[in-house]
């Protein structure tokens, strides 16, 4: 029932999206995008562990797959600090995520863009053993002039029932904060 759901959701968002048309998915092309993020860790995640704040980058290939439609891949480096480098452990270190998602970009006139997002997330504390754990996470982005790429996320990194990323969550919680993305857009493939 829940695939059904979710198959009928997709292609609503694929009608709509064709409705809203734009511009041909040959005519936008291929882009890649590079970019610097800034994470502000929220809930159980800020308030159970010392970080307050992450910084890193990632990159983003869209590939166009209806007329306001983008299938995206992304990979990215989030590193975790404390505020305050004396409230660090000895025995904990930098909170590292390395993050692989996929998701759907969803275009809508003048350069606004919604982006839901699933994947895996790779995490590690120094010192400690690390763990894989699933993520999601929805952007909300603008494009000034398909160069410059501005977007807000809400992204959470889901630890599995009865355990916790290590060092920074506790059981059954996970780890949560809001990203925002500046990146520079280089677009391949275009044709006239």
């Amino acid at each position: 029932m829940k695939r059904t759901k979710l198959l009928l959701v997709a292609l609503l968002l694929v009608g709509a999206a064709n409705t809203f048309a734009q511009e041909s998915p040959a005519s936008r092309g291929l882009q890649l995008s590079i970019g610097a993020e800034a994470a502000l860790p929220i809930g159980s995640f800020k308030n159970d562990s010392r970080y307050k704040f992450g910084g890193g980058g990632s990159v983003k290939l869209a590939l166009p797959v209806a007329s306001v439609l983008d299938l995206t891949v992304s990979a990215g480096y989030l590193a975790f600090g404390s505020s305050k480098l004396s409230d660090l452990d000895p025995d904990r270190g930098t909170f590292t995520a390395i993050p692989f998602k996929a998701g759907l970009q969803v275009h809508t006139p003048g350069g606004l863009y919604f982006e839901p997002q699933v994947g895996f997330t790779q995490t590690k504390i120094s010192k400690l053993e690390g763990a894989g754990v699933f993520t999601y996470a929805a952007n909300v982005g603008y494009l000034i002039g398909k160069a410059v790429d501005i977007a807000v996320r809400y992204e959470a990194m889901a630890s599995r029932e009865g355990t916790a990323i290590a060092g920074a969550t506790n059981s059954d919680v996970s780890a949560k904060f809001l990203g925002l993305r500046l990146a520079y857009n280089i677009p391949f493939a275009r044709s006239k």
